[in-house]
């Protein structure tokens, strides 16, 4: 009987052993998914800003022309082109000959004017002359005063001052030139007020700078120096010869800018450009203007494959014309062995990690 117990005991035993063992070698016969490492970059817009280059002249923000309100004879000029000259100070006058002769005249017709106005009153008070002969002697006196503040006013401008610390830009006269009223005799820069650039712009670039922006200036003359600036003036209309738009950069106080020095003005603006770029080596499998990249889950941790639309590349980024959206992540190295829904997991640059049960080790840096 105790045999009989020891062999079915012994038979149980080796049921349950067998039984292990094939479970055993079934578990080891089922093949573990393998986890790639990879190095992943996130899509952007690295082109946020462009920028508008125009090269235009420097000039005093007031450049006023200076002239005589009279005709005449230019009796001296004391300063040249390029004349640093003082507020107030006398820079060009007329010979004043004729005009203190009208003087002398108009002071003596207003002398004999009044005397007759006088004489004229007491006789209307007396009763010996009618009102209209008064009325007539007043006028005659009254025109007396304006021909003498005429010819005041003429002598008063037959002088030219500076109006305010500046330059002498242009001098038009010369001594013994015979001007007529009005003329330019000289351009007058007015330092007080400071420097401007004045710089063409295309009607789509006007549309895109507003008065306010801040602008940087580079002077062909000084090199090595950016001046900050800003627009403070943007013409209403184009100009008829050239269909271009004006705009005024104002410049700050500097003592190395001279009116007439060329300068460019670099407006920075938002640019049209809105592709997606991503770094050049995110994209394989490229054929004329497509390509691949593998996008990153980051909840599945795993990567889908997507076809995109190639557009300009260097070699650092490369654009995304379509088929990729901004801040999308996509793999930057490691995808070499990659199929579509491969695992991966996100290593460091430069740190070796080790997978466990992959068939090959693979390290790639983020």
């Amino acid at each position: 009987m105790s045999n009989q117990k020891f062999v079915i005991i012994s038979a149980a035993a080796m049921f349950l052993t067998t039984a292990c063992s094939d479970e055993q070698s079934k578990e080891e016969q089922v093949p573990q998914e393998t986890t790639y490492p990879v190095e992943i970059a996130v899509s952007s817009n690295s082109n946020k800003f462009a920028s508008i280059s125009s090269v235009g002249t420097i000039r005093f923000r007031r450049e006023t022309a200076l002239g005589f309100t009279t005709s005449g004879k230019v009796s001296n000029v004391r300063f040249n082109e390029g004349d640093r000259v003082k507020r107030g100070a006398l820079i060009a006058s007329l010979d004043t000959t004729t005009v203190d002769a009208d003087i002398n005249v108009a002071r003596a017709e207003l002398d004999r004017s009044k005397s007759e106005y006088d004489r004229i009153a007491t006789l209307f008070e007396q009763g010996w002359v009618t009102k209209a002969r008064l009325e007539q002697s007043q006028a005659a006196f009254q025109a007396a005063e304006a021909r003498i503040k005429q010819a005041q006013f003429s002598s008063d401008t037959s002088r030219l001052y500076a109006p305010s610390n500046g330059i002498i830009i242009t001098r038009n006269i010369d001594p013994g030139q015979i001007l007529s009223a009005g003329s330019p005799a000289i351009i007058f820069g007015q330092a007080d007020v400071g420097y401007v650039l004045r710089v063409p712009l295309s009607s789509v670039d006007t549309t895109k700078i507003s008065i306010g922006m801040p602008v940087a200036v580079t002077i062909t003359s000084i090199p090595d120096a950016q001046f900050p600036a800003v627009v403070t003036e943007i013409d209403g209309r184009a100009d008829e010869n050239t269909g271009s738009f004006f705009a005024i950069v104002e410049l700050p106080n500097d003592s190395r800018l001279k009116s007439g020095q060329i300068g460019t003005a670099n407006f920075t603006i938002e640019s049209d450009n809105k592709n997606i770029t991503v770094p050049a080596s995110a994209i394989s499998g490229i054929r004329g203007s497509e390509g691949i990249v593998y996008v990153y889950d980051d909840k599945e941790k795993r990567v889908s494959i997507r076809n995109v639309i190639l557009g300009g590349l260097d070699d650092k980024v490369i654009n995304i014309l379509d088929g990729l959206s901004l801040g999308e992540k996509v793999v930057l190295r490691g995808h070499e062995k990659l199929v579509d829904g491969s695992k991966v997991e996100i290593v460091r640059r430069g740190k070796t990690e080790t997978i466990e049960k992959s068939t090959e080790s693979e390290v790639v840096a983020e």
